[in-house]
């Protein structure tokens, strides 16, 4: 069983037709099934008046805010990790060996407050985007999955660059944490509640 260049990976992102990516999609994915979906809406809590003024800039966020947008994104990368084991499970595969994403993009689910920086993923000039395990004394390492470094002023969509080599399978199994850099534009005053769309490939156990 051999996996193809994700048909609707291309329509969604024509930028991805150059050979040089086209080869890094195909290289090395015998025997992956594809998969795609939407997770569950996860959201970014607000921070009070006291922590974001209006007009906030600097070059550091409040800790909280770090934290809770860490926290999310652990939520997200688990459930793509949940739906490549019930990918497996629904072909009668026996269990998920090796688990890629090839897309990712992160959707505001309401728009209808994002009116600025401060209401929206415009909040972030740039996000990389790391996995690790939460293990203590764990072997895996801290590794770059995803980044954007020009997140327009007042997104609600946020595109992501996605490091397509890297192998979620080993975090999922140790438990996965996500943490991130960021190069903030302002601070959050509106809640951020967002799913994340996805296409992902999954390896059966051989």
């Amino acid at each position: 069983m051999t996996c193809q260049t994700p048909e609707r990976l291309l329509r969604q992102a024509p930028w991805i037709r150059s050979l040089a990516v086209l080869v890094g999609l195909t290289a090395g994915c015998q025997g992956f099934l594809e998969f795609e979906g939407q997770t569950h809406a996860v959201t970014i809590p607000a921070l009070s008046e006291t922590n974001c003024p209006v007009g906030w800039t600097g070059d550091t966020l409040p800790a909280a805010l770090v934290d809770d947008l860490d926290w999310s994104l652990t939520q997200v990368f688990v459930a793509i990790g949940d739906q490549a084991d019930s990918e497996v499970a629904r072909r009668n595969a026996g269990t998920a060996d090796a688990v890629r994403i090839v897309s990712l993009s992160l959707q505001m689910t309401d728009t209808s407050d994002a009116t600025d920086m401060q209401s929206s993923f415009g909040f972030l000039a740039g996000i990389e985007i790391f996995v690790e395990s939460s293990k203590a004394g764990s072997d895996l390492p801290r590794v770059l999955i995803a980044h954007n470094a020009t997140i327009p002023n007042g997104a609600t969509t946020l595109p992501l660059q996605v490091c397509q080599d890297v192998d979620l399978h080993p975090y999922l199994a140790e438990g996965l944490r996500i943490t991130t850099e960021l190069v903030p534009r302002s601070c959050l005053r509106g809640e951020v509640t967002y799913r994340a769309a996805y296409i992902g490939l999954v390896r059966p156990t051989q």
